[in-house]
C-alpha cells in the first residue's frame, strides 16, 4: 500500500497533535481522584493548597492542550498542499509512532515544569495575602521569624528562602516575587527599625 508520503505525515502529525491536546485539556478534571476531591473541599490554616494546585495543574494542562490542538489543527489544514507521492507504510508508521511519543513526552514534562513554577507563584501570593493579614493584626508585635516559619510549613515555599539572609530580607523578597513591592520595603524599614532599637 502506498502513500503521499510528506502529505500523510503533515496529516497524521496533525492529527496526533489534536489527539494528545484533547488528552491535557481534560487530563486535570479527569484524572481527579474522590481522594483529592475531598482535599481539595477542605478548609486548611494558611489557605487550601490542594485546591490551588488543582487550579495550576487545569490551568497547565488547558495551555498545553491548546497549543497541541491548535498545531494539530495547522498541521492537517496545511497538509492539503502537499501532494507528493510516497515511500511505504512502515516508514509513516514509524514517524508516526516518534511523533506520537515525542509529543506525549514533550507535553509531560512541559505540565510539570510549568505547574511547579506558577504553583510556587501561587503558594508565595497566598502566603503574601497572609503577610499582610498578619500585619493588620500584629503591627505592634510583628514576629519575622514566626512568619518565615509559617512559609516553611504551611505554604511549602522554603525554595524562595535563603538561609544566608535575615528573616525580614526574606519576607521581603518572598513579597517582591509575589510582585507586592510596597509590602516588601515596609517589611525592610520594620527591620530598620528593629535593629535601630538594638
Amino acid at each position: 500500500m502506498k502513500f503521499k508520503t510528506i502529505y500523510d505525515i503533515i496529516s497524521i502529525s496533525g492529527a496526533i497533535l489534536a489527539f494528545v491536546g484533547g488528552y491535557f485539556l481534560v487530563r486535570s478534571v479527569y484524572a481527579s481522584t474522590p481522594h483529592q476531591i475531598a482535599e481539595m473541599s477542605g478548609t486548611y490554616i494558611g489557605g487550601n493548597k490542594h485546591l490551588e494546585l488543582a487550579f495550576v495543574a487545569q490551568k497547565v494542562d488547558t495551555m498545553i492542550g491548546w497549543a497541541l490542538t491548535f498545531f494539530g489543527t495547522t498541521l492537517s489544514m496545511t497538509s492539503s498542499f502537499w501532494m507528493f507521492e510516497t515511500q511505504s507504510l512502515r516508514i509513516v508508521g514509524l514517524i508516526t509512532l516518534g511523533i506520537t511519543s515525542i509529543a506525549f513526552l514533550g507535553g509531560l514534562l512541559s505540565a510539570k515544569f510549568f505547574k511547579n513554577k506558577i504553583y510556587l507563584k501561587t503558594r508565595a501570593i497566598s502566603f503574601t495575602h497572609h503577610v499582610d493579614s498578619y500585619l493588620k493584626h500584629n503591627s505592634n508585635h510583628f514576629n519575622a521569624c514566626k512568619l518565615i516559619e509559617d512559609a516553611k510549613m504551611y505554604y511549602e515555599i522554603e525554595t524562595l528562602i535563603d538561609k544566608k539572609l535575615s528573616d525580614y530580607k526574606n519576607l521581603a523578597n518572598i513579597l517582591i516575587y509575589s510582585g507586592a513591592t510596597p509590602g516588601a520595603k515596609y517589611i525592610l524599614e520594620l527591620e530598620g527599625k528593629q535593629n535601630g532599637k538594638k
